[in-house]
């Protein structure tokens, strides 16, 4: 079972992009470290109308901390070389609401993503992010489903997800948004990518 394991896994890795001759990093999000520039990300154009989360920064710590004090939840931040690119949130399905939508598993779990700026929205910097979260997924945790439910009308983040092995399990209604529920299975992943832990 997955639960309290997402939140005590090493999450420091880093994969060589020889395509682009870049690195991608993960590290842990900090709180100190993290907290403005996510702040920042959550009111750019491109994400506000899916996160909801474009609000004044004191409600927006009271949202911060309480997830990141979630031990059913693990967080970390992916550099592209040394810029930060994107926010990972990691989520044991049976701690969420999305567990009454689908018939899911005990050690299903579900991940939400934030590319925070859009110049790296975009299939080349997309793709090698969904294969390293699937490697890190399906090597370090027990999982045997990674899913996800991005807005249906988020024309870039599905196709991306769709071309590292995720498939439309239906289409779902959500309190606030409309969505695609997709999945990723263990029984269908193939390494694609090599990580490394620090």
């Amino acid at each position: 079972m997955a639960k309290k394991i997402v939140a005590s896994t090493n999450m420091n890795f880093y994969c060589e992009l020889p395509e682009l001759g870049q690195t991608l990093y993960a590290r842990p999000v900090s709180y100190a470290d993290d907290l403005h520039l996510l702040h920042q990300w959550m009111h750019q154009r491109h994400v506000a109308p899916f996160w909801k989360k474009d609000i004044p920064l004191e409600e927006f710590k009271e949202y911060f901390t309480k997830s990141l004090n979630n031990k059913s939840r693990s967080h970390f931040m992916i550099y592209l070389d040394e810029e930060p690119i994107c926010y990972i949130m990691l989520y044991e399905v049976t701690s969420d609401s999305i567990k009454d939508y689908y018939p899911y598993e005990e050690s299903d779990l579900g991940v939400h993503i934030v590319i925070g700026l859009r110049q790296h929205v975009h299939e080349k910097y997309l793709i090698p992010i969904g294969e390293i979260l699937k490697t890190h997924v399906f090597t370090k945790l027990p999982a045997d489903r990674v899913i996800a439910e991005p807005d249906v009308a988020n024309r870039i983040i599905i196709p991306s997800l769709e071309k590292v092995g995720f498939r439309i399990h239906s289409q779902i209604e959500l309190p606030h948004k409309s969505a695609f529920l997709l999945h990723c299975d263990r029984e269908t992943f193939t390494p694609t990518r090599e990580i490394t832990y620090t």
